[in-house]
């Protein structure tokens, strides 16, 4: 479900179907154009960098 607020105030809540159409606002009957859902949070962090320090594995197994 998708929530957007007219200029009016109006809150409007829509299926993610109508994501990217306009529709007229019940209150002021104004045209607002439904946002796409924001992506999800695993789509996201796919394409974040670690900032984990990274460990040299090679040195690591040749002390042991």
């Amino acid at each position: 479900m998708i929530s957007v607020t007219c200029v009016c105030g109006q809150v409007l809540r829509a299926s993610d179907a109508f994501a990217g159409t306009k529709v007229t606002c019940p209150s002021c009957r104004n045209a607002v154009t439904i946002p796409f859902p924001p992506q999800s949070q695993d789509a996201t962090d796919e394409h974040k960098t670690s900032t984990q320090p990274l460990v040299d594995l090679e040195s690591t197994v040749a002390d042991h």
